[in-house]
């Protein structure tokens, strides 16, 4: 037989449906909260794939440039590496900053040079830096991005990188020099 429910029938469903919206927007919540680590290290992932996908097509379309029409439009060849330093470290500022003894020096570089020799670890860009307390430090840019310094007697080994016409060499001790 079929019988039709009341309307009082409908109010004790309610309170169930009630019950099981919150049971499922506390799961879901729960759900969100806990892969929210994950979501963010999806979104830092993704950001480093479009940089990576962005430098490559820079790149590739920079190449593209250099291949085409090389008998109509003449390319200059890169200057090497150790040229472009020594010409951009010549006379430049330069700020010294170490985080674990809070010491912090200004500096001009007062001379820089091609120093070419059979011995790759001694060969590159150097500069001769005078500092404003009367100390002259050496450093030497190698190709592999390699940084010699020399402060007295004492010899530092560090890496250097260059971002947006600044040149920063990180030591292996934790000092950073910034040429700009």
């Amino acid at each position: 037989m079929i019988y039709r429910s009341s309307i009082n029938d409908q109010e004790n469903i309610t309170p169930l449906s009630t019950t099981m919206w919150r049971f499922l927007s506390i799961g879901i919540l729960s759900l969100v909260l806990g892969m929210s680590p994950y979501m963010s290290k999806a979104v830092l992932a993704q950001n480093f794939w479009v940089r990576l996908a962005q430098e490559l097509f820079i790149e590739a379309a920079k190449e593209s440039f250099r291949n085409h029409g090389r008998n109509e439009l003449p390319v200059q060849q890169s200057a090497p590496f150790d040229d472009v330093i020594a010409t951009h470290i010549a006379g430049k500022r330069v700020d010294f900053s170490n985080a674990d003894d809070g010491r912090h020096f200004t500096g001009t570089v007062t001379s820089s040079w091609v120093q070419r020799n059979n011995n790759t670890s001694r060969s590159g860009a150097a500069g001769s830096i005078s500092w404003e307390d009367g100390v002259v430090s050496s450093i030497l840019f190698l190709e592999n991005q390699r940084v010699r310094i020399w402060s007295g007697d004492t010899e530092y080994g560090g890496q250097w990188i260059a971002n947006e016409g600044i040149l920063y060499v990180k030591t292996d001790v934790g000092s950073l020099y910034r040429f700009y």
